[in-house]
């Protein structure tokens, strides 16, 4: 049984490297010089990116992993489409990015594994039950430790070396000596 305090931590893996799938298929698919076997590259990683978000919310919404082998499958082919990406165009695909999707990735399939491996879960009394609510500490802890891992990977992605700086935004509202806002 996984402890509370850690049950979430693939779904908040899976929401991070989802977010990072998404960024690096971005900077693929938005490239103008972008050969099109890139595209294909960036467009299946913005896919499997929105899907790791949505197994990531169904996921913290259950108490089970749904799906463990379909769960697997889809963290050793996303490593391979990240290598497949690094290999094709390693000066769009930042080690960085791919490493901290990688990790996550990791994280997910060896969970998803584990859960295939197991043979048959006890049925739990209500108070077993209980125990396995999402723990604040356990969730608190796993979301620090992916931001943590995700921000700077997504600062590396080619969608964030080429955001603007913060400072560099126009100002949307001018207030003239006049008081009203201007362009």
């Amino acid at each position: 049984m996984t402890s509370a305090l850690t049950r979430t931590w693939p779904a908040l893996a899976a929401a991070g490297a989802g977010l990072i799938f998404i960024a690096l298929g971005a900077g693929a698919i938005t490239g103008t010089d972008s050969p099109a076997y890139l595209w294909v590259i960036g467009v299946l990683m913005v896919l499997f990116g929105v899907a790791a978000l949505g197994w990531a919310a169904r996921a913290l919404m259950t108490s089970r992993l749904t799906a463990p082998r379909v769960v697997a499958s889809a963290a050793l082919a996303s490593l391979a489409l990240l290598l497949a990406g690094l290999t094709l165009d390693p000066a769009r695909m930042s080690i960085i990015p791919i490493t901290v999707a990688g990790a996550l990735t990791v994280v997910v399939g060896a969970y998803a594994a584990a859960t295939v491996r197991r043979t048959r879960e006890p049925t739990l009394n209500p108070t077993a039950k209980r125990a396995q609510v999402v723990s604040a500490v356990g969730v608190f802890a796993g979301v620090i430790t992916v931001a943590a891992l995700v921000t700077p990977a997504l600062a590396a992605t080619e969608a964030g070396q080429l955001a603007p700086d913060h400072s560099a935004h126009s100002e949307i509202f001018d207030f003239s000596e006049s008081g009203h806002a201007g362009h």
